[in-house]
């Protein structure tokens, strides 16, 4: 989360785990905490693209980080998406990427 100093919440979990052998840790990334600001252009972009397509954009902010490339069983053989989706997804970036660019 932004304003979390970092090493002292990895101090925090270390201490934490320690009381716990049984449990195994391995640091993937060490990330600075980022944040959109409200008023970000491009979030204000997106979310004008969003509303194109009938979409209603609720930004909000998440206290974890996740990125699925470092998982290798992240994605399996019975994922899916509907194709609509994917066309859906595709438009919006269309349009936010020709904002951008004008």
């Amino acid at each position: 989360m932004p304003g979390t100093d970092t090493e002292k919440a990895l101090q925090r979990l270390h201490a934490l785990l320690q009381e716990h052998p049984e449990y195994e840790r391995e640091i993937l990334a060490k990330l600075p905490a980022f944040a959109a600001q409200a008023d970000s252009p491009l979030l204000a972009t997106l979310q004008e693209a969003m509303q194109k397509f009938s979409m209603t954009p609720q930004p909000k902010q998440e206290p974890w980080f996740a990125d699925a490339a470092f998982f290798a069983r992240a994605h399996t053989e019975d994922e899916f998406v509907e194709i609509k989706q994917v066309a859906k997804t595709t438009a919006i970036l269309r349009t936010v990427i020709r904002s951008v660019r004008q």
